[in-house]
């Protein structure tokens, strides 16, 4: 059986990702990082050495696409 070792990212789904860019950057002192280019707007912030919250924006299409990615051995 695998077992889980920590969380890698959580995905978070906004209506603004300015603002939300704006609050996790500047409000709670995450480190911006590099995304990929997706089809939608999204941002990455470092939230320590080993995990990592995604913010992708979504305002005219309900999406399933929030989650949370866990590392496992």
């Amino acid at each position: 059986m695998s077992r889980i070792l920590n969380i890698n990212h959580v995905a978070l789904i906004v209506d603004d990702i300015a603002e939300a860019r704006r609050f996790y950057g500047e409000e709670l002192g995450l480190e911006l990082l590099p995304s990929f280019d997706f089809d939608y707007p999204a941002v990455f912030f470092r939230v320590n050495e080993s995990q990592q919250l995604h913010i992708t924006e979504w305002k005219d299409t309900m999406s399933f696409r929030g989650h949370f990615c866990m590392v496992v051995e």
